[in-house]
């Protein structure tokens, strides 16, 4: 059994990467170098949907860190969909990690947020 599963699927100019299972140390470089290769570099951004996460470590943290570098050096926005009760939410709390990075609450608004920003490019 995999730690963690990852669909990569494109709706509009977005990348939208759903990681279900776990994150941790054993798989965060393999996910990270997914993440990235599957984002073209003409997309608007990437929406990483951690609502299906039941544990994310240090490690995961980070690789969303180098993630959200990576993308901001190819002009691209990394917006993360954790539900604010869950697992996730909590260690994000705890790592003081919640002003960092873009976080909503859904896949939605998360697209909203990159549509809005490409209709003012």
């Amino acid at each position: 059994m995999k730690l963690a599963d990852l669909r990569l699927t494109v709706k509009g100019a977005a990348v939208i990467g759903t990681i279900s299972g776990e994150v941790d140390m054993s798989n965060a470089a393999e996910l990270q170098l997914a993440l990235t290769e599957g984002t073209p570099n003409d997309a608007a951004g990437l929406v990483v949907d951690l609502s299906s996460l039941d544990y994310l470590d240090s490690s995961g943290i980070q690789l969303l860190y180098r993630l959200h570098e990576d993308l901001r050096t190819r002009a691209q926005r990394l917006l993360l969909v954790i539900p604010d009760m869950s697992a996730v939410a909590h260690t994000f709390r705890l790592a003081g990690v919640t002003g960092s990075m873009e976080v909503l609450g859904d896949v939605d608004q998360a697209l909203a947020a990159l549509s809005a920003d490409d209709a003012d490019a």
